[in-house]
């Protein structure tokens, strides 16, 4: 099985924009990264509260990002996974990964697995 982790970044909200701009923008990475490679599976990171300047949530980019994989079959609904993360300062990497690393225990599971990790936003 081949999954696909990532951080949900600002860039992958620009269809839902009202900004004419930053429609054109494109798709942000996720949608670009499903569109050329095959995942079994897709695990969304986003954390707790967090919105874009324009007051788009994550949780909304991420729901947009999973509805638009099932419309276009590229993954299926129910292999696309959003993880809210509870993070008290998300600029604070060692909160972070320390975060991150307690959901990722819970994911990676199965040792002949292909994980793919997503660094771009």
């Amino acid at each position: 099985m081949k999954s696909l982790l990532s951080f949900i970044g600002a860039n992958d909200g620009n269809l839902l924009s009202e900004d004419a701009q930053k429609r054109q923008l494109g798709k942000g990475s996720i949608l670009s990264i499903l569109e050329q490679r095959k995942f079994d599976q897709v695990h969304l990171f986003y954390a707790k509260g967090s919105q874009r300047r324009d007051g788009l949530t994550y949780g909304e980019i991420g729901t947009h990002i999973q509805m638009y994989s099932y419309e276009n079959r590229l993954v299926p609904l129910n292999e696309i996974n959003l993880h809210e993360l509870e993070l008290e300062d998300i600029t604070d990497p060692h909160i972070v990964f320390e975060v991150l690393r307690d959901v990722l225990e819970t994911i990676v599971t199965e040792r002949d697995s292909e994980y793919v990790a997503n660094t771009t936003s």
